[in-house]
């Protein structure tokens, strides 16, 4: 008999190869300092000064700070802020901005709002250098993630020889009782590509030497392991299937890190249309903001992988999860209606950090929105909490659940 397996991974499970953690991304937006590359981002030099972008990154951690630490209920659950809490209200705002009022969180967006217009743009209602100012600040943070994780910590290139906690994937290779491996990251690093290589099958189409195309339909049959990066990647560009003075975001293209032509504005297909890269007026695409990366799940690309999400764990008795961090309410919502409504589902997850015991919901370890059935499902066996780390793991451990 031959078994389907699926995982979903956070970033927990990069840091054995020494990935930059959430908490040090935040460090370096703040304290490093940046020059601008026009089309090809930031990188880092000592001599520039701190730029526009970083202060007010800086102003909106501080008033979240604040924010924490004035609130009991975040101080009783240790909540430190992170650059995708700043993320998180620079979306917001832009939202605010386009016309959506989430009357709720209007006092602290118009406070935060007002802060940025005093100091970096005219002052008025809603203007539009506020809103490109906002963008940029998003844009710029994004583009440091992706400066940040092409390499690690060190440094060094990613390559398979020096990536770490991955040997589970090697068991699985030779497991002739599993038959595909199905993947969701919400990782934009580059690591499960290059460790499974050729091994690996993602929803992309070879379109030239360098670049592929999103395509939701494609899938490799002869090909165990499946990827789907949920979040985006380093390597994606948001791109338009349509005519080449189109600047629509319908597509996604994938390039070789690299190789990648960031200044290239076109390339031509196999059936010589034009599919045109916006690399100059937008960043690879990835998604960054705590609890509003469900935004994006209803439009594009991020439509069509969360609907592949959607579709796959409704087929899955069990679902494996390590390295997440329990941010993304879509995702969240998703696991919490699986487990609540299909038969015999199952939630394993690894991670060293969880208590031991779940008798009552402290809100501490597993996320809040499990907790009005926590005890009752660890207790039946429906969530499984294992006492390792992913990198840790070997193929008993998964054997257990699909005997």
């Amino acid at each position: 008999m031959k078994n389907e397996i699926t995982f979903l991974f956070g970033s927990g499970i990069s840091f054995p190869t020494e990935m930059i953690s959430s908490k040090e991304i935040l460090y370096e937006l703040l304290e490093s300092k940046w020059k601008g590359l026009g089309c090809d981002g930031y990188a880092k030099d000592p001599q520039s000064e701190k730029i526009q972008w970083q202060k007010i990154i800086e102003y909106i951690f501080n008033e979240l700070k604040s924010a924490c630490e004035g609130n009991e209920f975040l101080k009783s659950e240790d909540k430190i802020v992170n650059y995708e809490d700043v993320s998180s209200v620079l979306t917001q705002l832009l939202e605010y901005y386009n016309g959506y009022r989430n009357i709720p969180s209007v006092p602290f967006l118009e406070k935060v709002w007002n802060e940025i217009e005093k100091n970096y743009g005219p002052h008025g209602s809603l203007n539009q250098y506020s809103g490109c100012t906002l963008r940029s600040t998003k844009e710029f943070i994004d583009w440091v993630v992706i400066t940040l994780l092409s390499k690690t910590k060190s440094g060094n290139n990613v390559t398979k020889d020096i990536i770490k906690g991955f040997s589970l994937f090697d068991e699985l290779a030779e497991a002739k009782t599993i038959s595909d491996v199905t993947i969701f990251t919400l990782n934009h690093d580059l690591l499960i590509e290059k460790y499974l290589g050729e091994q690996l099958d993602t929803p992309f189409e070879k379109l030239t030497k360098y670049y592929s195309i999103f395509n939701k339909d494609s899938f490799n049959n002869l090909k165990k392991f499946h990827l789907y990066k949920l979040h985006g990647s380093i390597n994606w560009k948001p791109a338009t299937t349509k005519n080449c003075s189109d600047y629509h975001c319908d597509a996604a293209i994938s390039f070789n890190f690299g190789n990648d032509q960031l200044n290239t504005h076109s390339i031509q297909t196999p059936d010589s249309s034009c599919t045109r890269i916006k690399a100059c007026s937008s960043k690879p695409l990835i998604l960054t903001g705590s609890f509003v990366k469900d935004y994006s799940y209803n439009h594009g690309i991020f439509f069509d992988l969360f609907h592949i999400f959607h579709e796959k764990i409704y087929k899955t008795k069990t679902l494996f999860v390590s390295g997440y961090g329990w941010n993304d309410i879509g995702i969240n919502r998703r696991i919490l209606h699986y487990l609540e409504y299909m038969a015999d589902t199952k939630l394993v997850i690894f991670d060293k950090n969880l208590p031991e015991s779940y008798s009552s919901c402290d809100r501490k370890g597993l996320p809040g929105f499990l907790c009005h059935r926590l005890g009752e499902w660890v207790g039946n066996g429906k969530i499984v909490l294992k006492d390792k780390w992913f990198s840790e793991c070997t193929i008993e451990d998964i054997n257990t659940f699909i005997a």
